[in-house]
């Protein structure tokens, strides 16, 4: 046979991922004889029981931009959107929530072979709501949302959900049902379905529209989840190709779509190119976690980047003050690269899409007073 080398992306890769001795690798591997000895080739790995767990989010900031991802998870940046109500988010909070309730208490489980009625509806969200959710609710009252609109949008979500007979038959007719099923922590992911059914994962949706792009986060989302259940079925040995024929699909339920009368059921599969891309993104975000450091803006798109603009603080007679752009200050202060270039025509030349509206990068840093904040920054998260 013919002797192929191992592929420079995957040597690359063990040169710079942050692998640990004693750490249990899933490998992809083409075996070639020759000269009467056999070779495995790599082509690609995936650290199965690593130390540290990255969901979904985090592998979305390090490929969407390395400085980003930086700013977000090592830097803790301050974000007021965080803090902010998000009426979609305690929307899909209840639904989600009540769903729990209704397939994990008997009082409500009983109603799937019953049916369910409106008033059956109703009692199971004010029951969710009154245990879980009044402290959301009161803080609603005081951003002037209202608690009731919340209420009702999860309402008809659910509803849809419970009495339609499709779903119903589903959980009549299973075997094992489990409900908020997370990745196992060993595999170094952060993932939760709503529901397993006979090892298929579910996950419940409630958006009324979906926005670009919303739709392939849901996917990789449910994908990311059937890459952990794959991995629980592996055992030493296992060949991933026959895991993979066997692994059953996952389903996203859109209860409550517009212009859609009934729920719409999506259903997603995992193939070989999405673990591919899963393995990709998780060993990018680990990599990152440990950069030495603030990783450029080089080549990036920073149309729309929350953390390229000012940031406006205080209230009262303090309003109106501004702190400098996240990314800019940090760059200013940490980069160990020199932001442009002089030609012979004394003419500027840099790759920082943000080089001419920056009004950071001739401002004096001490270092000493950097690595200060630096060192009590992450003292202060570790205590968290």
């Amino acid at each position: 046979g013919w002797l192929e080398e191992t592929d420079e992306a995957v040597q690359t890769l063990i040169d710079t991922a942050p692998l640990q001795r004693g750490e249990e690798l899933l490998v992809r591997v083409i075996p070639v004889h020759r000269d009467g000895k056999w070779y495995l080739n790599v082509t690609s790995l995936f650290v199965r029981n690593p130390d540290m767990n990255i969901g979904k989010s985090e592998m979305r900031s390090a490929n969407e931009c390395p400085r980003i991802y930086d700013l977000r998870y090592r830097k803790n940046v301050f974000n007021p959107n965080r803090y902010d109500i998000s009426k979609g988010a305690v929307k899909g909070n209840i639904a989600h929530r009540a769903l729990e309730r209704a397939i994990d208490r008997s009082e409500f489980a009983a109603n799937f072979e019953s049916g369910w009625t409106d008033d059956d509806v109703e009692e199971l969200m004010d029951v969710v709501v009154d245990e879980s959710f009044s402290m959301e609710m009161t803080l609603c009252r005081l951003a002037w949302v209202s608690p009731n609109d919340i209420k009702e949008f999860a309402e008809n979500s659910v509803r849809n959900l419970l009495q339609d007979a499709r779903f119903t038959k589903l959980v009549r007719g299973t075997e094992t049902l489990e409900t908020e099923r997370t990745i196992a922590d060993s595999y170094g992911l952060n993932g939760r379905v709503d529901l397993m059914i006979d090892g298929s994962p579910l996950d419940l949706k409630t958006n009324f529209f979906l926005e670009d792009g919303m739709k392939q986060r849901h996917r990789f989302q449910l994908r990311l989840y059937l890459f952990g259940v794959l991995l629980e079925n592996l055992d030493q040995g296992t060949s991933l190709d026959e895991a993979l024929d066997e692994l059953p699909p996952g389903v996203i339920i859109y209860p409550n779509l517009r212009d859609e009368s009934d729920p719409v059921y999506e259903r997603v599969e995992l193939e070989y190119h999405h673990i591919e891309d899963i393995m990709q993104l998780r060993n990018q975000a680990a990599t990152l976690r440990d950069s030495f450091a603030v990783p450029t803006t080089y080549d990036r798109d920073c149309s729309g980047c929350y953390f390229k603009d000012e940031d406006t603080i205080g209230s009262g007679a303090g309003a109106g003050q501004t702190l400098p752009s996240a990314c800019k200050f940090h760059c200013q202060s940490e980069r160990r690269w020199a932001c442009h270039e002089t030609n012979d025509e004394g003419e500027v030349k840099t790759e920082c899409p943000l080089y001419h509206e920056c009004d950071q990068r001739l401002e004096y840093r001490n270092p000493s007073v950097t690595d200060h904040y630096n060192q009590l920054r992450s003292a202060l998260q570790k205590e968290e």
